[in-house]
């Protein structure tokens, strides 16, 4: 891997057999812990992790235009005397000097970007490492490589890269210190990093589908087709959910606020509710994935006090109760047309779970408080789910105004209690517990 010297460019082969040696690395950790604790034990794996660090700071000096400096002094030595001091007649603006120079900065970001192999594959092993007290240690000690990896994560742009970067802050959340006057890097630095990615994806004038979302810009450049922003967002609440008890509740409030309009849009899509004129979004890869990570959140706040101004508010309490709804049937669907048909099956049974959990325990609050707010939320659920059952005209007939009153239709399969009827007789665990415990607080 340390084939060059790091002051000295590798060519593309050099690059890509190092690439290759990483992955492989990469492989053996992620065998075993024996395997893992060889290759941290090796002679060598400090030296490898001084290479890997530095590929990876290399990369975002070059995407920040230089704005990480190296704790390597010879490194300002060589800028200074690199450094020239520009003719009075180059600071008068020349058009033709500018676009060119426009070009040239264009043709390295695209250089970047299809050439970032190395360091998607140095910042793999990083991960597979984390769990390694002292590599954790040596990562955590690096302000360099963590002042990197939070830049690396901010680039939308190049999303390959910008997964890994916050994977392995993601991992080594949990080891952070939790006081932020203890060092540069802690959990409030970190928590502010995930937040801006949030933001990003659940701005409120983003009503379009996922795709449309920043973080998706230039696809193209990802070799894994399965790759999207989704994979991104889950990665980045995986981490909160390490940090969120530690997080301010201002904080906390935010958080929570962002990551409802990621549920609902996923729902929505999930469930195949209809936008305006009747068209239904088609559903994003990994939004199972994303869906199980922010719900796993929920399930973590059900008992904090914040949950009940958060997980009690209409809308997001509705798409629960619509998500429980739609996975039953498409259960029902996949059994009849095969189960090939149900794409990421067990991630939605794990939503499920976490929604039947989550509404559970909402709803004894709500009827032990004596309010009314538990049957509302519910028939507006299932008044809503109603719509993504209807065919596509229909759909769009119910967002143009009212002439004929509707049709009487049966009510069974937007019942909300017949889902929960439907999930107790499948015996499921805790799916099973939740939906009856659910069913006798109805019955009350």
């Amino acid at each position: 891997v340390e084939h060059n010297e790091l002051n000295q460019p590798a060519d593309g082969k050099v690059r890509l057999v190092q690439s290759l040696c990483l992955d492989l690395l990469v492989t053996l950790c992620g065998t075993t812990r024996t395997t893992r604790m060889a290759i941290v034990n090796a002679e060598q794996c400090d030296r490898l992790l001084s290479v890997a660090s530095e590929n990876i700071c290399s990369l975002a000096r070059k995407l920040k235009g230089e704005s990480i400096v190296s704790d390597d002094p010879t490194d300002t030595e060589d800028n200074e005397q690199e450094e020239e001091v520009p003719c009075p007649e180059a600071t008068e603006s020349d058009p033709d000097k500018e676009s060119a120079a426009e070009e040239k900065k264009s043709s390295a970001e695209n250089e970047v970007v299809t050439n970032c192999s190395l360091e998607v594959s140095a910042l793999s092993l990083l991960i597979e490492l984390v769990p390694a007290k002292s590599c954790r240690k040596m990562f955590l000690d690096n302000s360099v490589l963590l002042q990197a990896c939070s830049l690396l994560a901010g680039q939308s742009q190049f999303l390959e890269i910008q997964y890994v970067s916050v994977r392995f802050l993601s991992n080594l959340a949990p080891f952070l210190r939790k006081d932020g006057n203890e060092g540069e890097f802690s959990v409030s630095s970190l928590a502010s990093i995930f937040c801006e990615i949030l933001a990003v994806a659940a701005s409120p004038e983003q009503n379009s589908r996922l795709d449309a979302v920043g973080l998706a810009a230039k696809k193209k450049t990802i070799t894994d087709k399965q790759m999207n922003c989704n994979m991104v967002l889950a990665a980045a609440v995986s981490g909160i959910e390490s940090i969120f008890t530690t997080i301010l509740p201002l904080v906390k409030t935010e958080i929570i606020s962002k990551l409802s309009s990621l549920f609902i849009r996923i729902v929505d899509d999930f469930s195949g509710k209809p936008k305006w004129g009747g068209r239904r979004a088609k559903l994003e890869e990994n939004s199972a994935f994303l869906a199980c990570s922010i719900s796993s959140l929920f399930v973590l706040i059900i008992g904090s006090e914040i949950s009940s101004d958060s997980i009690q508010e209409p809308e997001l309490f509705s798409a629960m109760v619509r998500l429980i709804m739609a996975v039953r049937d498409v259960e029902a669907k996949s059994e009849v047309q095969g189960a090939s048909e149900f794409k990421d099956k067990e991630l939605w049974y794990a939503v499920q779970t976490h929604c039947l959990l989550c509404v559970s325990s909402v709803a004894r609050r709500m009827v032990s408080d004596d309010d009314a707010g538990f049957e509302e939320v519910m028939k507006k659920a299932e008044s809503e789910y109603k719509l993504t059952k209807q065919p596509r005209s229909e759909a769009r007939r119910s967002f143009l105004p009212k002439k004929d009153p509707p049709k009487k239709e049966a009510t069974e399969l937007y019942s909300f209690e017949s889902a929960l009827t439907t999930i107790t007789e499948k015996g499921r665990g805790a799916n099973s517990v939740a939906a009856k415990r659910i069913l006798s607080l109805l019955s009350s």
